[in-house]
């Protein structure tokens, strides 16, 4: 075995390379994996390609090649490993999968060579951090190299505690867990489970009117580009490739650690209140009060869900606010709210950790999930359109989930241009902007077809009655979007262009749109457009 691997040279060392020049014309694959410590003529289903040969499974030369080099990192097809792993999606239709094999990298080194592999043999990858997108491919992949990074699992504070180096690996409850120790948080997801790819996404956040989106609040990216190049991505190293990857998903490398700014946390005070019907009128306008009042009072945040179940209409309010409180004599901002009387309320003053334990009760794995996003101008006769037209379109169906509303407020988007802005093509000028999620939640792959088609009804006719309101934005959140949805040139056609250019720039053989084709990609829905 020790003729496999030969002494790492240095050459991937942090920002060791012109910044103008990532893969020469004449780059080459197999010199790049000797730099690594592989040596490509040592491994017979790899020396062929060598001798410019072709392979007759080009994925089962990667996967075995892959198991030589790093042993028990590599979970062949069949074992026992293999199967927990791939049974262990959060949505249902995605622990289908089989990839032909999964690769657990402990560090950014073992992800480079594992890139450098999957372009010698033209097998295609994916890479599963958190894995809560719900459509297959997303996170997973058929017959290729399925990357998970549950390995790379960091929690480490700076020495100053102004930043915190975070793994890939971890979910958010895990991270607010550990900080919380220390009084201290991170701007990042809202349900215990996610992963940090959210952060790629944008990231809608608890505290985002306050500090904005988590993408606008990274210190740094540990990225490794295609060419198997590791670089330290900070707004002044690489500054274009920081700008991209707020907002343009795995577009442009492999994020194998985030340094997150950290805020201060102690208890906040939050929980969820359902409603009957008979409140509808007044939940929206409480929820778009709540969004028009952020820039008054930035510390609360709201998630308004409507639902039908067992044929009976419901609402529910997520709400939080960032500091404890008194319900007896709460901020002015709450009190809308909390004048509407609820049948169930569990709102208490709690740790984030805790609070991020809610969202991810609701919504539980090992179930089939489709979300479809849009996002309007706020207006409340609209949001009460969308609800009778949820209820009247969806609500009838024997499985389904919810509409969810959420306010991108005016502070949130103006933190967006701090450290050079972002990709998400939002502007202040034109919020508060109200966000839908349309979440449908089954049990049989049988109505897969009903309960889509049921989705994409209500979606196209949102569509055409906001027009008619002049209320239609084009951005579509990623973090939030179905596979039939085309998000990126959602963005503007200025940010798309300018996203293309430096994918080129570091990817110019286009690893990340050909050989990781999951997810949303610069150009096209997952899986074609259809709204």
């Amino acid at each position: 075995m020790k003729a496999l691997f030969l002494a790492i040279s240095g050459a991937l060392a942090g920002n060791a390379v012109a910044q103008d020049a990532f893969e020469p014309t004449d780059f080459n694959v197999t010199e790049a994996l000797f730099a690594n410590g592989v040596n490509v003529s040592a491994l017979s289903d790899l020396a062929a390609l060598v001798e410019k040969r072709s392979l007759s499974s080009p994925c089962t030369a990667a996967c075995s090649s892959l198991k030589l080099i790093f042993g028990s990192k590599l979970l062949s097809s069949g074992s026992e490993p293999y199967d927990t792993f791939t049974s262990g999606y959060w949505s249902n239709q995605a622990a289908f999968v089989n990839p032909a094999c999964v690769f657990r990298p402990s560090k950014a080194i073992d992800v480079s060579t594992t890139i450098l592999v999957s372009r010698l043999t033209q097998c295609p990858f994916a890479v599963k951090g958190g894995g809560h997108t719900a459509f297959p491919g997303a996170s997973s992949i058929e017959g290729g190299i399925t990357i998970t990074m549950e390995a790379m699992n960091e929690i480490t504070l700076s020495s100053n505690k102004k930043t915190a180096f975070i793994g890939p690996g971890n979910r958010w409850g895990a991270v607010y867990k550990k900080l919380g120790e220390h009084n201290l948080a991170v701007i990042g997801g809202r349900a215990s489970d996610v992963g940090l790819g959210l952060v790629l996404g944008g990231g809608i956040s608890h505290q985002s009117s306050i500090y904005g989106y988590a993408c606008d609040n990274v210190a740094s990216y540990e990225v490794v580009t295609a060419s198997g190049i590791i670089l330290k991505v900070t707004p002044t190293l690489f500054p274009d490739l920081y700008w991209a990857l707020r907002g343009g998903g795995n577009n442009f490398g492999i994020v194998t650690r985030f340094e997150l700014e950290t805020i201060p946390q102690g208890l906040m005070w939050g929980g969820t209140r359902v409603h009957t019907q008979a409140s509808y009128p007044a939940l929206i306008d409480a929820f778009a009060s709540m969004a028009e009042g952020a820039t008054e009072d930035p510390k609360s945040a709201q998630i308004l869900s409507f639902a039908v179940t067992a044929g009976n209409a419901a609402a529910q309010i997520q709400l939080e606010y960032l500091e404890p409180v008194d319900e007896t004599n709460p901020p002015a901002i709450l009190q809308k709210y909390l004048d509407i009387p609820p049948l169930m309320a569990n709102t208490l003053n709690r740790t984030l950790a805790n609070d991020t334990v809610m969202l991810t009760n609701q919504m539980p794995g090992g179930r089939r999930y489709a979300f479809w996003a849009a996002t309007y101008k706020l207006d409340r006769e609209f949001m009460a359109w969308l609800q009778a037209r949820h209820e009247k379109d969806v609500g009838p169906l024997a499985d389904q989930g919810a509409l969810a509303f959420q306010a991108f407020t005016v502070p949130a988007m103006e933190q967006m241009s701090k450290k050079g802005g972002n990709a998400l093509g939002l502007s202040p000028a034109d919020g508060p902007l109200m966000h839908t999620l349309l979440y449908v939640v089954w049990d049989n792959a049988s109505k897969d077809e009903q309960l889509n088609k049921a989705a994409l009804d209500l979606m196209n006719a949102a569509k055409a009655e906001a027009k008619d309101r002049n209320l239609y934005t084009e951005f579509i959140y990623l973090n939030y979007a179905g596979p039939y949805q085309n998000v990126i040139p959602s963005y503007g056609d200025e940010k798309l262009a300018k996203l293309k250019s430096i994918a080129k720039k570091y990817d110019p053989a286009a690893v990340f749109q050909k050989l990781q084709p999951g997810g949303f990609k610069l150009e096209g829905a997952p899986y074609g457009e259809t709204i």
